[in-house]
Protein backbone atom coordinates (compact mmCIF):
# COMPACT_ATOMS: atom_id res chain seq x y z
CA UNK A 1 0.00 0.00 0.00
CA UNK A 2 1.67 3.60 -0.54
CA UNK A 3 1.49 6.40 1.37
CA UNK A 4 2.23 9.88 1.04
CA UNK A 5 2.69 12.64 2.98
CA UNK A 6 0.83 16.26 1.64
CA UNK A 7 2.41 19.46 3.49
CA UNK A 8 0.21 22.66 2.74
CA UNK A 9 2.03 26.12 4.30
CA UNK A 10 -0.79 29.19 4.41
CA UNK A 11 -1.45 32.13 5.80
CA UNK A 12 -2.21 31.33 9.08
CA UNK A 13 -1.24 28.09 9.80
CA UNK A 14 1.02 25.16 8.67
CA UNK A 15 -1.25 21.50 7.78
CA UNK A 16 -0.02 18.57 6.96
CA UNK A 17 -1.69 15.06 6.22
CA UNK A 18 -1.15 10.82 6.09
CA UNK A 19 -2.95 9.59 3.21
CA UNK A 20 -3.21 5.98 1.60
CA UNK A 21 -3.54 5.11 -2.22
CA UNK A 22 -7.11 5.21 -1.83
CA UNK A 23 -7.50 8.52 -0.70
CA UNK A 24 -7.65 7.29 3.11
CA UNK A 25 -6.63 10.09 5.67
CA UNK A 26 -4.45 8.19 8.35
CA UNK A 27 -3.27 11.31 10.30
CA UNK A 28 -3.40 15.07 10.44
CA UNK A 29 -1.27 17.49 12.15
CA UNK A 30 -1.25 21.69 12.29
CA UNK A 31 0.53 24.73 13.34
CA UNK A 32 -0.44 27.90 13.50
CA UNK A 33 1.18 30.65 12.06
CA UNK A 34 2.41 33.94 13.49
CA UNK A 35 3.70 36.94 11.22
CA UNK A 36 5.52 40.28 11.52
CA UNK A 37 3.52 43.49 10.83
CA UNK A 38 5.76 46.73 10.90
CA UNK A 39 5.44 49.42 9.15
CA UNK A 40 2.73 48.13 6.82
CA UNK A 41 4.71 45.30 6.10
CA UNK A 42 3.86 41.46 7.16
CA UNK A 43 6.52 39.17 7.34
CA UNK A 44 7.46 35.52 8.13
CA UNK A 45 10.80 34.40 9.15
CA UNK A 46 11.51 31.47 6.77
CA UNK A 47 12.93 28.83 9.26
CA UNK A 48 9.80 29.32 11.17
CA UNK A 49 8.03 27.71 7.99
CA UNK A 50 10.23 25.21 8.07
CA UNK A 51 9.79 24.39 12.20
CA UNK A 52 6.07 25.19 11.78
CA UNK A 53 6.18 22.34 8.58
CA UNK A 54 8.49 19.55 10.50
CA UNK A 55 6.29 20.13 13.45
CA UNK A 56 2.97 19.40 11.04
CA UNK A 57 4.51 16.61 9.73
CA UNK A 58 5.34 14.70 12.82
CA UNK A 59 1.82 15.09 13.95
CA UNK A 60 0.57 13.78 10.85
CA UNK A 61 3.01 10.87 10.72
CA UNK A 62 2.77 9.78 14.66
CA UNK A 63 -1.36 9.81 14.41
CA UNK A 64 -0.79 7.85 11.45
CA UNK A 65 1.42 5.23 13.14
CA UNK A 66 3.69 4.38 9.59
CA UNK A 67 7.10 3.58 9.30
CA UNK A 68 7.72 5.95 6.83
CA UNK A 69 5.97 7.30 3.86
CA UNK A 70 6.37 6.63 -0.37
CA UNK A 71 6.80 10.52 -1.23
CA UNK A 72 5.72 13.80 -0.03
CA UNK A 73 4.45 17.33 -1.50
CA UNK A 74 4.63 20.77 -0.42
CA UNK A 75 2.41 23.68 -1.49
CA UNK A 76 2.88 27.30 0.23
CA UNK A 77 0.92 30.22 0.19
CA UNK A 78 3.33 33.10 -2.29
CA UNK A 79 4.80 34.74 -3.62
CA UNK A 80 6.78 35.37 -0.68
CA UNK A 81 10.50 35.70 -1.86
CA UNK A 82 12.97 34.05 0.19
CA UNK A 83 16.80 35.02 -0.34
CA UNK A 84 18.70 32.25 0.59
CA UNK A 85 23.27 32.74 0.97
CA UNK A 86 25.35 29.33 -0.72
CA UNK A 87 24.07 27.38 2.17
CA UNK A 88 20.75 27.84 1.73
CA UNK A 89 20.22 29.85 4.98
CA UNK A 90 17.53 33.12 4.60
CA UNK A 91 19.25 36.13 4.90
CA UNK A 92 15.63 37.89 5.52
CA UNK A 93 12.10 37.45 6.44
CA UNK A 94 10.16 37.00 3.46
CA UNK A 95 7.43 39.73 2.46
CA UNK A 96 4.18 38.22 2.24
CA UNK A 97 2.27 39.38 -1.13
CA UNK A 98 -0.10 41.79 -0.78
CA UNK A 99 0.20 42.60 2.71
CA UNK A 100 3.92 44.20 1.73
CA UNK A 101 2.84 47.79 1.27
CA UNK A 102 5.82 49.28 1.24
CA UNK A 103 7.16 46.96 -1.93
CA UNK A 104 3.87 48.78 -3.43
CA UNK A 105 6.13 52.15 -3.29
CA UNK A 106 8.41 50.46 -5.61
CA UNK A 107 6.23 48.55 -7.70
CA UNK A 108 4.98 52.16 -8.51
CA UNK A 109 8.54 53.51 -9.52
CA UNK A 110 9.26 50.72 -11.83
CA UNK A 111 5.78 51.51 -13.52
CA UNK A 112 6.96 54.86 -13.68
CA UNK A 113 10.04 53.75 -15.68
CA UNK A 114 7.73 52.00 -18.45
CA UNK A 115 7.89 48.65 -17.39
CA UNK A 116 4.57 46.93 -15.41
CA UNK A 117 6.10 43.89 -13.63
CA UNK A 118 2.56 43.13 -12.29
CA UNK A 119 0.84 43.26 -9.03
CA UNK A 120 2.12 40.31 -7.58
CA UNK A 121 5.63 39.78 -8.93
CA UNK A 122 8.73 39.95 -6.95
CA UNK A 123 10.34 42.61 -8.64
CA UNK A 124 9.12 44.63 -6.60
CA UNK A 125 10.24 43.31 -3.37
CA UNK A 126 13.86 43.03 -4.11
CA UNK A 127 13.82 46.64 -5.57
CA UNK A 128 12.67 47.42 -1.91
CA UNK A 129 15.71 45.59 -0.34
CA UNK A 130 18.50 47.11 -2.68
CA UNK A 131 17.36 50.52 -1.26
CA UNK A 132 16.52 48.91 2.88
CA UNK A 133 19.27 45.75 2.37
CA UNK A 134 21.56 46.26 -0.18
CA UNK A 135 23.98 44.12 2.33
CA UNK A 136 21.61 40.92 1.90
CA UNK A 137 21.45 41.37 -1.95
CA UNK A 138 25.14 40.98 -2.06
CA UNK A 139 25.47 38.12 -0.02
CA UNK A 140 22.31 36.36 -1.32
CA UNK A 141 23.41 33.74 -3.96
CA UNK A 142 19.85 32.51 -4.54
CA UNK A 143 15.97 33.43 -4.60
CA UNK A 144 13.63 31.40 -4.25
CA UNK A 145 9.87 31.11 -2.85
CA UNK A 146 8.26 29.63 -0.07
CA UNK A 147 7.40 26.29 -1.60
CA UNK A 148 11.51 26.50 -3.14
CA UNK A 149 12.72 26.91 0.35
CA UNK A 150 10.75 24.51 2.32
CA UNK A 151 11.37 22.12 -0.44
CA UNK A 152 15.07 22.60 -0.78
CA UNK A 153 15.91 22.76 2.46
CA UNK A 154 14.59 18.95 2.46
CA UNK A 155 16.35 17.87 -0.09
CA UNK A 156 20.07 20.04 0.13
CA UNK A 157 20.01 22.38 -3.06
CA UNK A 158 17.65 25.31 -4.52
CA UNK A 159 14.49 24.69 -5.48
CA UNK A 160 12.25 26.88 -8.32
CA UNK A 161 8.97 25.53 -10.17
CA UNK A 162 8.37 26.62 -13.20
CA UNK A 163 4.93 28.32 -11.85
CA UNK A 164 6.40 30.02 -9.24
CA UNK A 165 9.11 31.39 -11.95
CA UNK A 166 6.65 33.61 -13.53
CA UNK A 167 6.28 36.03 -10.97
CA UNK A 168 10.38 35.79 -10.26
CA UNK A 169 11.03 36.31 -13.79
CA UNK A 170 10.71 39.74 -16.21
CA UNK A 171 11.34 39.29 -19.78
CA UNK A 172 14.59 40.81 -21.18
CA UNK A 173 16.09 41.96 -17.44
CA UNK A 174 18.39 39.88 -15.63
CA UNK A 175 17.03 39.25 -12.00
CA UNK A 176 18.81 41.00 -9.54
CA UNK A 177 19.79 37.66 -7.47
CA UNK A 178 19.67 34.31 -9.65
CA UNK A 179 17.24 32.39 -8.99
CA UNK A 180 17.54 28.40 -9.44
CA UNK A 181 16.49 26.68 -13.10
CA UNK A 182 12.59 26.06 -13.27
CA UNK A 183 11.40 22.62 -13.37
CA UNK A 184 7.97 20.84 -13.75
CA UNK A 185 5.68 20.92 -10.09
CA UNK A 186 4.85 17.21 -10.41
CA UNK A 187 8.94 16.26 -10.75
CA UNK A 188 10.97 15.17 -8.25
CA UNK A 189 13.28 17.27 -6.24
CA UNK A 190 15.33 14.31 -5.01
CA UNK A 191 15.34 12.15 -1.77
CA UNK A 192 14.77 13.81 1.51
CA UNK A 193 17.91 14.41 3.18
CA UNK A 194 19.25 12.49 6.69
CA UNK A 195 19.72 15.98 8.45
CA UNK A 196 16.26 16.77 7.52
CA UNK A 197 14.38 13.19 8.25
CA UNK A 198 13.71 13.30 11.93
CA UNK A 199 12.44 16.59 11.30
CA UNK A 200 9.23 15.84 9.01
CA UNK A 201 9.28 12.25 11.30
CA UNK A 202 9.87 9.69 8.00
CA UNK A 203 12.85 8.18 6.42
CA UNK A 204 15.73 9.42 4.35
CA UNK A 205 15.58 8.89 0.88
CA UNK A 206 11.82 9.09 0.90
CA UNK A 207 10.99 11.21 -2.63
CA UNK A 208 10.24 15.31 -2.35
CA UNK A 209 8.33 16.72 -5.24
CA UNK A 210 9.61 19.93 -6.79
CA UNK A 211 5.82 21.27 -5.61
CA UNK A 212 4.23 25.02 -6.29
CA UNK A 213 1.94 27.56 -5.12
CA UNK A 214 -1.10 26.20 -2.19
CA UNK A 215 -3.15 27.33 -5.22
CA UNK A 216 -2.46 25.29 -8.02
CA UNK A 217 -1.32 22.41 -5.87
CA UNK A 218 -5.80 22.58 -4.62
CA UNK A 219 -6.82 23.67 -8.38
CA UNK A 220 -4.86 20.24 -9.73
CA UNK A 221 -6.84 17.94 -7.17
CA UNK A 222 -10.51 19.27 -8.17
CA UNK A 223 -11.95 17.53 -11.36
CA UNK A 224 -12.56 20.41 -13.06
CA UNK A 225 -12.40 20.47 -16.99
CA UNK A 226 -12.35 23.14 -19.60
CA UNK A 227 -15.33 25.71 -18.57
CA UNK A 228 -15.46 24.95 -15.24
CA UNK A 229 -14.79 27.21 -12.48
CA UNK A 230 -12.26 26.29 -9.61
CA UNK A 231 -13.21 28.31 -6.35
CA UNK A 232 -10.42 27.95 -3.29
CA UNK A 233 -12.45 29.46 0.04
CA UNK A 234 -9.64 30.02 2.36
CA UNK A 235 -8.04 32.94 4.24
CA UNK A 236 -8.25 34.32 0.82
CA UNK A 237 -10.36 34.09 -2.15
CA UNK A 238 -8.92 32.37 -5.36
CA UNK A 239 -11.49 32.37 -8.69
CA UNK A 240 -10.41 31.10 -11.83
CA UNK A 241 -10.36 28.42 -14.74
CA UNK A 242 -8.26 26.87 -17.04
CA UNK A 243 -7.81 27.94 -20.38
CA UNK A 244 -6.27 26.17 -23.41
CA UNK A 245 -5.47 28.94 -25.48
CA UNK A 246 -2.76 31.23 -24.15
CA UNK A 247 -3.10 33.87 -26.39
CA UNK A 248 -6.79 34.97 -24.94
CA UNK A 249 -7.80 38.20 -23.67
CA UNK A 250 -8.05 38.27 -20.22
CA UNK A 251 -11.00 40.23 -19.03
CA UNK A 252 -10.19 43.55 -17.20
CA UNK A 253 -9.83 42.58 -13.22
CA UNK A 254 -8.02 39.37 -14.04
CA UNK A 255 -4.82 37.88 -14.64
CA UNK A 256 -2.85 34.48 -16.28
CA UNK A 257 0.07 32.22 -15.04
CA UNK A 258 0.74 29.25 -15.70
CA UNK A 259 -0.44 26.55 -13.37
CA UNK A 260 -0.01 22.66 -13.09
CA UNK A 261 -1.93 21.68 -16.47
CA UNK A 262 -1.80 22.94 -19.86
CA UNK A 263 -2.84 26.24 -21.03
CA UNK A 264 -3.49 29.37 -18.22
CA UNK A 265 -5.22 29.90 -15.29
CA UNK A 266 -7.51 32.98 -15.81
CA UNK A 267 -8.90 34.81 -12.68
CA UNK A 268 -8.61 36.85 -9.72
CA UNK A 269 -7.03 36.49 -6.15
CA UNK A 270 -8.81 38.81 -3.35
CA UNK A 271 -6.44 39.42 0.05
CA UNK A 272 -8.93 38.56 2.40
CA UNK A 273 -12.06 36.28 2.47
CA UNK A 274 -12.28 33.76 5.43
CA UNK A 275 -9.94 35.43 7.33
CA UNK A 276 -12.65 38.65 7.15
CA UNK A 277 -14.97 36.01 8.18
CA UNK A 278 -12.59 35.39 10.72
CA UNK A 279 -12.48 38.62 12.04
CA UNK A 280 -16.11 39.55 12.08
CA UNK A 281 -16.95 36.55 13.74
CA UNK A 282 -13.62 37.57 17.05
CA UNK A 283 -15.31 40.61 16.72
CA UNK A 284 -18.67 41.07 17.12
CA UNK A 285 -19.25 36.93 17.53
CA UNK A 286 -19.01 38.09 21.55
CA UNK A 287 -18.90 34.76 23.87
CA UNK A 288 -20.69 32.41 21.08
CA UNK A 289 -19.59 33.02 17.47
CA UNK A 290 -21.02 29.86 16.15
CA UNK A 291 -24.61 31.00 17.49
CA UNK A 292 -23.91 34.60 15.57
CA UNK A 293 -22.85 33.17 12.29
CA UNK A 294 -25.93 30.55 12.32
CA UNK A 295 -27.65 33.81 12.97
CA UNK A 296 -26.38 35.99 10.63
CA UNK A 297 -26.83 32.97 8.16
CA UNK A 298 -30.64 33.39 8.53
CA UNK A 299 -31.06 37.07 7.55
CA UNK A 300 -31.37 37.87 4.14
CA UNK A 301 -28.30 38.79 1.97
CA UNK A 302 -28.04 43.06 2.38
CA UNK A 303 -29.83 42.38 5.83
CA UNK A 304 -30.65 45.11 7.62
CA UNK A 305 -29.24 47.36 4.69
CA UNK A 306 -25.54 46.41 4.89
CA UNK A 307 -22.89 45.85 3.16
CA UNK A 308 -19.43 45.12 3.62
CA UNK A 309 -16.40 45.80 1.24
CA UNK A 310 -13.87 43.50 2.69
CA UNK A 311 -11.00 44.39 2.29
CA UNK A 312 -8.97 43.84 5.59
CA UNK A 313 -5.30 43.86 4.07
CA UNK A 314 -5.39 45.63 1.46
CA UNK A 315 -7.40 43.96 -1.97
CA UNK A 316 -5.58 42.03 -5.27
CA UNK A 317 -8.48 41.30 -7.52
CA UNK A 318 -10.39 42.60 -9.10
CA UNK A 319 -8.75 45.86 -8.25
CA UNK A 320 -5.22 45.73 -7.30
CA UNK A 321 -4.54 48.32 -4.11
CA UNK A 322 -2.63 47.05 -1.01
CA UNK A 323 -3.19 50.43 0.50
CA UNK A 324 -7.43 49.87 0.42
CA UNK A 325 -9.24 49.09 3.19
CA UNK A 326 -12.48 47.85 4.51
CA UNK A 327 -16.08 49.48 4.04
CA UNK A 328 -19.01 49.08 6.34
CA UNK A 329 -22.02 50.73 4.45
CA UNK A 330 -25.31 51.43 5.87
CA UNK A 331 -24.81 51.09 9.65
CA UNK A 332 -27.40 52.59 12.17
CA UNK A 333 -28.15 52.34 16.02
CA UNK A 334 -30.39 48.98 14.99
CA UNK A 335 -27.52 47.10 13.17
CA UNK A 336 -26.65 44.58 15.38
CA UNK A 337 -23.46 42.20 15.87
CA UNK A 338 -25.50 39.40 13.94
CA UNK A 339 -26.08 41.96 10.77
CA UNK A 340 -22.80 43.03 10.96
CA UNK A 341 -21.37 39.48 10.29
CA UNK A 342 -23.91 38.96 7.09
CA UNK A 343 -22.60 41.94 5.82
CA UNK A 344 -19.04 40.76 6.00
CA UNK A 345 -20.48 37.18 4.40
CA UNK A 346 -22.55 39.17 1.43
CA UNK A 347 -19.20 41.21 1.06
CA UNK A 348 -16.90 37.56 0.58
CA UNK A 349 -20.22 36.19 -1.45
CA UNK A 350 -19.95 39.32 -3.83
CA UNK A 351 -16.53 38.96 -4.32
CA UNK A 352 -16.91 36.14 -6.12
CA UNK A 353 -19.79 36.78 -7.57
CA UNK A 354 -17.92 39.78 -9.32
CA UNK A 355 -14.88 37.32 -10.35
CA UNK A 356 -16.95 34.52 -11.87
CA UNK A 357 -19.06 37.00 -13.70
CA UNK A 358 -15.66 38.63 -15.05
CA UNK A 359 -14.64 34.78 -16.24
CA UNK A 360 -17.62 34.39 -18.28
CA UNK A 361 -16.60 35.70 -21.39
CA UNK A 362 -14.41 32.91 -21.75
CA UNK A 363 -16.57 29.97 -20.39
CA UNK A 364 -19.16 28.43 -22.68
CA UNK A 365 -22.36 28.32 -20.98
CA UNK A 366 -23.08 27.91 -17.65
CA UNK A 367 -20.11 26.89 -16.03
CA UNK A 368 -20.05 24.08 -13.19
CA UNK A 369 -18.32 25.07 -10.02
CA UNK A 370 -15.99 23.38 -7.79
CA UNK A 371 -15.18 24.84 -4.32
CA UNK A 372 -11.92 23.62 -2.12
CA UNK A 373 -9.92 25.00 0.70
CA UNK A 374 -10.62 25.42 4.29
CA UNK A 375 -14.05 27.00 3.58
CA UNK A 376 -15.85 23.97 2.79
CA UNK A 377 -16.41 23.88 6.52
CA UNK A 378 -18.12 26.33 6.72
CA UNK A 379 -21.77 26.10 5.73
CA UNK A 380 -23.03 29.64 5.77
CA UNK A 381 -20.04 30.43 3.05
CA UNK A 382 -20.64 27.47 0.96
CA UNK A 383 -24.56 28.21 0.90
CA UNK A 384 -23.89 32.18 0.61
CA UNK A 385 -21.54 31.38 -2.40
CA UNK A 386 -23.78 29.05 -4.25
CA UNK A 387 -26.56 31.78 -3.90
CA UNK A 388 -24.15 34.23 -5.15
CA UNK A 389 -23.70 32.64 -8.11
CA UNK A 390 -27.34 30.60 -8.77
CA UNK A 391 -25.58 27.70 -9.63
CA UNK A 392 -24.93 24.63 -8.05
CA UNK A 393 -21.00 24.52 -6.84
CA UNK A 394 -19.54 21.18 -6.01
CA UNK A 395 -17.57 21.14 -2.65
CA UNK A 396 -14.25 18.62 -2.06
CA UNK A 397 -13.88 18.32 1.81
CA UNK A 398 -11.27 15.88 1.65
CA UNK A 399 -8.99 18.66 0.02
CA UNK A 400 -8.56 20.20 3.69
CA UNK A 401 -5.41 19.85 5.75
CA UNK A 402 -2.97 18.95 3.32
CA UNK A 403 -5.32 16.51 1.26
CA UNK A 404 -4.93 18.22 -1.93
CA UNK A 405 -0.76 18.11 -1.47
CA UNK A 406 -1.40 14.38 -0.46
CA UNK A 407 -3.01 13.75 -3.74
CA UNK A 408 -0.30 15.81 -5.73
CA UNK A 409 2.38 13.71 -3.65
CA UNK A 410 0.30 10.23 -5.28
CA UNK A 411 0.21 11.66 -8.42
CA UNK A 412 4.30 12.42 -8.26
CA UNK A 413 4.79 8.50 -7.63
CA UNK A 414 2.58 7.26 -10.46
CA UNK A 415 0.02 6.59 -8.37
CA UNK A 416 -3.81 8.16 -9.80
CA UNK A 417 -6.12 8.94 -6.83
CA UNK A 418 -9.05 7.67 -6.43
CA UNK A 419 -12.28 10.09 -7.25
CA UNK A 420 -12.43 12.55 -5.28
CA UNK A 421 -15.51 12.60 -2.86
CA UNK A 422 -17.96 15.86 -3.42
CA UNK A 423 -20.77 17.76 -2.02
CA UNK A 424 -23.67 19.68 -3.66
CA UNK A 425 -25.07 22.72 -2.52
CA UNK A 426 -27.73 23.87 -4.45
CA UNK A 427 -28.02 27.86 -4.66
CA UNK A 428 -31.71 29.75 -3.35
CA UNK A 429 -32.78 31.53 -6.05
CA UNK A 430 -34.33 34.42 -4.65
CA UNK A 431 -31.19 35.12 -2.71
CA UNK A 432 -29.54 34.97 -5.71
CA UNK A 433 -31.71 37.61 -7.28
CA UNK A 434 -30.82 39.76 -4.26
CA UNK A 435 -27.05 39.30 -4.53
CA UNK A 436 -27.06 40.29 -8.44
CA UNK A 437 -29.08 43.61 -7.19
CA UNK A 438 -26.26 43.90 -4.60
CA UNK A 439 -23.68 43.81 -7.25
CA UNK A 440 -23.75 46.87 -8.72
CA UNK A 441 -23.45 48.72 -5.15
CA UNK A 442 -20.53 46.74 -4.28
CA UNK A 443 -18.59 47.30 -7.45
CA UNK A 444 -19.15 50.71 -6.93
CA UNK A 445 -18.17 50.93 -3.25
CA UNK A 446 -14.07 50.93 -4.09
CA UNK A 447 -14.32 53.73 -6.61
CA UNK A 448 -16.53 55.51 -4.50
CA UNK A 449 -14.13 55.60 -1.36
CA UNK A 450 -10.72 54.67 -2.64
CA UNK A 451 -9.46 58.26 -1.59
CA UNK A 452 -10.92 58.12 1.89
CA UNK A 453 -9.34 55.05 2.17
CA UNK A 454 -5.93 55.86 1.02
CA UNK A 455 -6.32 58.80 3.05
CA UNK A 456 -7.33 57.65 6.00
CA UNK A 457 -4.58 54.47 5.58
CA UNK A 458 -1.65 57.00 5.79
CA UNK A 459 -2.31 58.00 9.07
CA UNK A 460 -1.99 54.39 10.64
CA UNK A 461 0.69 53.85 8.35
CA UNK A 462 2.64 57.00 9.54
CA UNK A 463 1.62 55.68 12.93
CA UNK A 464 2.62 52.24 12.66
CA UNK A 465 6.16 53.36 11.27
CA UNK A 466 6.55 55.69 14.45
CA UNK A 467 6.09 52.54 16.45
CA UNK A 468 8.53 50.53 14.98
CA UNK A 469 11.19 53.19 15.29
CA UNK A 470 10.79 53.01 18.69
Amino acid sequence: MTRVLGIDIGVSGVRATVVDDRGTRLGTGRTRCSHAAIGGVAEHDARAWLDEAGASAREAVAEADVAGVDAIAVGALGPAPVLLDRDLEPLLPAPLFSLDRRAERHRQAHVATGVDVGPDHVRPRLLAWQETRPDALRRAAWTVDATGYVVGSLVGRPVMDRVTAGDHELVGSPPPVPMPEPEEPLALAGPLTEERADLLGVGAGTPVAVGTYDTFVDVAALPSGPGDVAILLGSTLIVGAAIDDPDVVVPGGLRSCPHVGSGIFVGGWTATAGSALEWSERTFGGSDPAATMSDAAALEPGGDGLLTFPALAGERGPVWDPLARGVVVGLTTSSDAAAIVRSVLDGVALSTLDLVERLRPLIPGEPRVWVAGGGVRNAAWLQATADALGVPVHAAPDLVDAGAAARFALRVVGVEPTPLRTVTIEPDLARHARYLELLSIHRGVYAATADVMHRLGAFAEREAEREGGR
